[in-house]
């Protein structure tokens, strides 16, 4: 047994102190024998018998209790709690503090049990010459500021335990084996001799010593499971539910309707039968249902529903209380889906003919029609001569989200305005060119629409008239929201594509190629936006039927056109939803003219991630989500004003590092680190699981050693003394 305070066990001398003020209080009178009174004494020498032992139980109870309470203030430990040993002259703590740590057993998270061993194995250190500390580094959620404890052996014991208290939580994993290769590295010392020991409090969960890294020279390393398993269960893993993903699907009930199919992963030993999954629509409780998953594997749940509404939908599922399960990041999934509405688009017929085939809007009409299942449906309307005119035009572009212009060369002043007037609006415009456009009169004609300035018309004789070849599509921004979901196959289909003539551009900085020719002319190209609130333009420089390209014939025409409209009307491409884990990197596409682009969680800055436009690849990248939620995108202009990105929600997830707390075997770190006869063996190393006092079966009363039985006896023999005195 050890003492916390053993300079207080002086005080046992006052358990002398009932006997002294015993002494003092008896009464020594003079003695006058009467011839009556020996008779009541014969008749009540029984009585003064119990009286004499009433009074020397009252005497003992009486030093019991004050016994009692010194040492308890003495806080005695039991002999399994002192793991430092008494030879060891320098003792480094290690905390783990990743996201693992926040499992809660009891009322106490793993993470505050580690704090409160830390701070026990200091009191306990009475032959140790120098106490240090090392914990990982974590974030601070006030600041943004990444801090770290890194307390070389010193004797200031009030410093380190100092330091305990100021450790906090991180919101993710943590390099472990770093902050253990520190601690060796302070109990290895510079030029210092005398033993050490490292001391690691963790969950011991396997992936926190995924990055232990080996060392020649090692003191003895003692791993202790503040998770408390029991010795037969030393490897077994912590009971933990998970949700590891959802996939949303169209379901052919509606476009509103969606299929959600969510994965349970089940990390305990113990299988787990009905299971509660509830889903969230904005808040409000929904849907209901139940699942069964073996032990240390996964099951599938499936939810049908139907959105009543079209726009942003914040939704979660959530995992019901069961067992004991203790972490509580990984039971819930957040996400974040766009309903969109029906995208209208008007076009504009600039080479009408009365051969279906030969219509420059023949493959467009085709295209459009059927939409793939769950996507966002289009509503097309072909607009005649006629109808351009007057006040039907107005009418005309004020319901159209996306205005077509196929191989419209010209047209009178008004046309021109409305088209200006409609991207100024924020909605979307899409220029194709043919052979009625005339690139001087075209530039005069659409003006600040066009990208860039047209040149002159560049064609190619093709194979067959023994001319050049023609061109194919050879540059493709895959990443592009347009291009995105075409993957491999439909880049195949571009790149098929053959083209006889395109126009000429004047030279461009800023604008974005979205498909470029193999002789390095783009193909698809798309305006920066002159004002902020100016909607997208895509301009192709060759014709959308086949006067001048075969790409209305590719598999990946359909995909592509109706990408594009949705996009130009800023719709849901797809019926995905973008979600990311914590810890994983999350690439963004930012629009055509934006420096900066930012991710905000909550109002006002209560999470803000701010990012550089990459000016090669156009693409953002994030590495620093760390905290759960639902960020919306914020865009910066060049001109500085900030907007928000229609449809640029991301959910950010808690990270499955954290999940699995499948218990790391000793003799493994023990091996990783050097031991068992490799490297010099000098300072081989001694990885032993100790569970402190006294492992997972402790009582109430060992918790914080024998202070509370203590303390719990004092009452008792405080109790007992009234009832003895109150029988004198």
């Amino acid at each position: 047994m050890s003492f916390a305070n053993p300079f207080l066990l002086l005080g046992l001398v006052g358990g002398a102190l009932p006997v002294v003020i015993h002494l003092i209080g008896r009464r020594h009178a003079p003695v006058v024998d009467f011839a009556a009174f020996h008779f009541i004494f014969a008749v009540n020498r029984r009585f003064a018998k119990r009286e004499r032992l009433r009074q020397l139980l009252l005497l003992l109870v009486r030093c019991l209790a004050v016994l009692a309470l010194i040492l308890a203030m003495s806080r005695p430990q039991p002999k399994a709690a002192a793991v430092v040993a008494a030879s060891s002259e320098r003792l480094i703590i290690v905390i783990d503090n990743s996201a693992s740590m926040a499992y809660r057993r009891g009322r106490l998270t793993l993470f505050e049990r580690a704090r409160e061993m830390a701070l026990q194995a200091t009191r306990r250190a009475s032959g140790v010459l120098a106490v240090g500390l090392v914990v990982p580094p974590w974030i601070d959620p006030e600041t943004g500021t990444q801090k770290s404890i890194g307390i070389a052996p010193t004797a200031d014991l009030r410093r380190v335990r100092s330091a305990i208290a100021a450790a906090e939580l991180a919101p993710v994993g943590t390099g472990l084996g770093e902050a253990i290769a520190t601690a060796i590295g302070f109990a290895q010392g510079t030029g210092t001799k005398g033993s050490a020991v490292v001391e690691v409090f963790s969950d011991l969960s396997r992936d926190a010593f995924s990055d232990v890294v080996s060392s020649k020279v090692l003191p003895e390393v003692r791993l202790v499971d503040v998770a408390e398993r029991s010795t037969s269960d030393a490897v077994k893993a912590l009971p933990n539910l998970a949700i590891t993903d959802v996939a949303i699907a169209p379901t052919g009930g509606g476009t509103n309707e969606r299929r959600l199919t969510v994965r349970v992963r089940n990390y305990g030993v113990n299988g787990v039968t009905d299971l509660p999954i509830e889903l969230l629509i904005d808040g409000v409780a929904g849907q209901r249902g139940y699942v069964t998953v073996a032990a240390r594997s996964s099951a599938e749940k499936v939810f049908t529903t139907r959105f009543e509404r079209v726009g942003l939908v914040r939704g979660e599922l959530r995992l019901g209380t069961i067992g004991d399960d203790g972490y509580d990041a990984d039971d819930s999934y957040l996400f974040a889906l766009e309903i969109g509405a029906p995208v209208k688009v008007l076009a504009l017929d600039g080479d009408p003919r009365d051969i279906p085939l030969q219509d420059e809007l023949f493959f467009v009409e085709r295209a459009l029609q059927n939409t793939p299942l769950g996507y966002t449906p289009i509503e097309l309307r072909v607009a005649t001569a006629f109808e351009l005119r007057g006040g039907l035009r107005d009418e005309l572009f004020a319901w159209a989200d996306v205005v077509l212009c196929a191989n419209l060369g010209d047209g009178d002043d008004d046309l021109a305005a409305s088209l200006l007037r409609h991207l100024r609006s924020g909605k979307g415009v899409m220029l194709s060119l043919g052979d009625r456009v005339d690139f001087e009169r075209a530039n005069i004609f659409f003006g600040e629409l066009l990208p860039t300035g047209l040149r002159d018309l560049h064609q190619r004789g093709g194979d067959a008239a023994g001319g050049p070849p023609a061109l194919s599509i050879d540059r493709i921004a895959a990443m592009h929201p347009v291009l995105s979901s075409l993957g491999a196959t439909g880049a195949a289909s571009l790149r098929a594509s053959k083209t006889t003539g395109y126009f000429n551009l004047e030279p461009f900085r800023q604008h974005r190629v979205v498909l470029g020719f193999d002789n390095g002319a783009p193909a698809l190209l798309e305006r920066v936006p002159k004002e902020p609130q100016d909607g997208r333009l895509l301009l192709l420089t060759t014709s959308i039927d086949l006067d001048y390209s075969d790409l209305a014939l590719r598999s990946a025409f359909p995909a592509l056109l109706q990408n594009a409209v949705r996009y130009l009307a800023r719709a849901p491409i797809g019926v995905s939803h973008q979600s990311v884990r914590a810890q994983k990197l999350l690439t963004m596409i930012p629009p055509a003219g934006a420096s900066t682009l930012a991710l905000v969680q909550g109002t006002g800055e209560q999470r803000r991630y701010e990012r550089q436009i990459d000016p090669i690849q156009e693409v953002v990248i994030f590495d620093g989500l760390h905290e759960p939620g639902i960020y919306r995108s914020e865009v910066k202009a060049a001109d500085g004003q900030w907007s928000v990105l229609r449809g640029g929600e991301v959910a950010v997830n808690a990270s499955l590092l954290e999940s699995d707390y499948k218990a790391v075997v000793a003799a493994e770190v023990a091996q990783t680190l050097g031991g068992s006869g490799v490297g010099s063996g000098v300072g081989s190393p001694n990885l032993v699981a100790v569970a402190p006092l006294g492992g997972e079966q402790r009582s109430v009363f060992s918790r914080h050693g024998y202070s509370t039985l203590l303390l719990t006896l004092f009452v008792g023999f405080i109790t007992v003394e009234c009832l003895l005195a109150a029988r004198g």
